[in-house]
């Protein structure tokens, strides 16, 4: 999402309505919205019976929430965005549905039409956006590292106001940690 922000504009000129859909009760969709650094480029809807999931196939599983994202989320957002990650994970948990239901990337046509699809393998697979960007007729590069760095600023102006960030930094480690001594348990057996 933080990395849509800054393309906004070329949306909007291009016709491009962005629709989010969550997992989450219509209260932790709003109370999320609430307490979210960036801006939404787009509307973000409650769906808690993953109906919109299931009608585009979209993966879920717990392998796939917790051990398939270390890898390559380390690639593309270094130590640093996996341990936001999963404080990020931490502080809005009460407000996410179902945790391992995996997202997706979708263009519709104005008649219904899917004109592009990407079923996320991880969260934070977003390898289709450029593609996803073109079949709206929007040909512009997305700066992830950029973008990972002005959420990563904000989530710290965020949290210098909120008390225990401390708490939930310290847990994300240990959550990180436990995560990879399981993955080796299961890799060694």
């Amino acid at each position: 999402m933080a990395a849509l922000e800054p393309l906004q504009s070329a949306l909007v000129a291009n016709g491009v309505r962005v629709v989010f859909m969550s997992s989450s009760e219509p209260w932790q969709t709003k109370e999320f919205l609430s307490k979210s650094v960036i801006q939404f480029p787009g509307k973000l809807f409650s769906d808690p019976t993953l109906q919109i999931h299931k009608a585009f196939k979209l993966q879920r599983g717990i392998w796939q929430s917790l051990v398939t994202p270390l890898w390559p989320g380390f690639k593309r957002y270094g130590l640093r965005g996996i341990v936001e990650g999963f404080r990020l994970g931490m502080e809005f948990s009460k407000l996410v549905g179902d945790s391992w239901q995996q997202g997706g990337t979708f263009v519709l046509s104005s008649e219904g039409k899917v004109m592009f699809g990407y079923c996320e393998d991880y969260p934070g697979d977003w390898k289709a956006m450029d593609k996803a960007l073109g079949a709206c007729g929007v040909n512009l590069n997305i700066d992830y590292h950029a973008a990972i760095k002005k959420w990563l600023s904000l989530r710290e102006i965020s949290r210098s106001t909120q008390p225990g960030s401390m708490t939930s930094y310290f847990l994300s480690w240990i959550a990180l940690v436990l995560i990879i001594c399981m993955v080796a348990l299961w890799l060694i057996k």
